[in-house]
């Protein structure tokens, strides 16, 4: 990510990508998007990253 920071994730992507880094082989639940999604809420009420809202589902950070 820090090689490409114009890249944009779904919460879904991130979510995927952080149990990458953590070797955790379980499947996300709703509860980790909901986890990922009010700290990606927050950095962007801080203005530490953007978000793009395509659709009523989908929105990219």
């Amino acid at each position: 990510m820090k090689n490409n920071p114009q890249q944009y994730f779904t919460i879904a992507e991130l979510t995927i990508r952080i149990f990458a880094i953590e070797n955790n082989e379980d499947t996300p639940s709703p509860k980790h998007f909901d986890s990922i999604r009010k700290q990606l809420n927050k950095f962007h009420k801080d203005g530490i990253i953007t978000r793009t809202q395509i659709d009523v589902k989908t929105v990219y950070w």
